[in-house]
């Protein structure tokens, strides 16, 4: 019917505490509102899962997501101005959110780089909660494939295509293949 029936967290989030069932709008804390000095938002702009394809294995009722754990530092700009050829435009204060940090730009930056964080995570939607997660070294990974035979495939940043017990997580398989993985495993009938 397309009636909301769930909309637990899967990853940590502070701009929302949880998503109204009754109207499906997420109720908003505090950290929402940007327009003070800068606020550490959780996930960041790119969100806790992106494009990269999510997978669901009927065999074992789990929805297998490629999840990014992830922070962001927003600070609202005082005036908005369009900046042609900029792939954000977001209105955000970048200037003013390092300095009203006290902080340089370049700290920053590998401050963010080093919250950032990817897994690999099976989701149980009926009992909407995590029943096992694969850590990864990077945050941009592979979407995600399963198989009727118990199977969950996924490459990763660092170049491994890893096959993983669909039950449990447990790493069965994995090859290098020389080169960061973003795009998911695919197959063929």
């Amino acid at each position: 019917t397309g009636e909301l029936i769930s909309a637990e967290k899967y990853v940590p989030i502070t701009w929302a505490s949880h998503v109204d069932i009754e109207t499906g709008r997420p109720i908003e804390t505090e950290n929402a509102d940007h327009r003070a000095d800068f606020q550490m938002t959780k996930p960041a702009p790119f969100g806790g899962h992106n494009w990269q394809p999510m997978a669901f294995n009927e065999s074992t009722g789990l929805v297998y997501i490629p999840i990014m754990e992830n922070v962001s530092v927003y600070s609202t700009a005082k005036s908005f101005e369009y900046i042609e050829g900029n792939h954000w435009n977001m209105g955000q204060d970048d200037e003013g959110m390092s300095g009203a940090a006290g902080v340089s730009p370049t700290l920053v930056n590998a401050i963010m780089k080093h919250l950032l964080r990817g897994k690999l995570l099976a989701w149980d939607p009926i009992a909407q909660k995590e029943r096992w997660t694969v850590s990864h070294a990077t945050a941009w990974n592979g979407g995600v494939l399963t198989t009727a035979a118990g199977l969950v495939f996924q490459g990763d940043g660092t170049g491994y295509l890893s096959a993983y017990d669909a039950e449990t997580g447990e790493r069965v398989w994995h090859y290098n293949v020389g080169n960061g993985i973003i795009a998911p495993p695919v197959s063929y009938e």
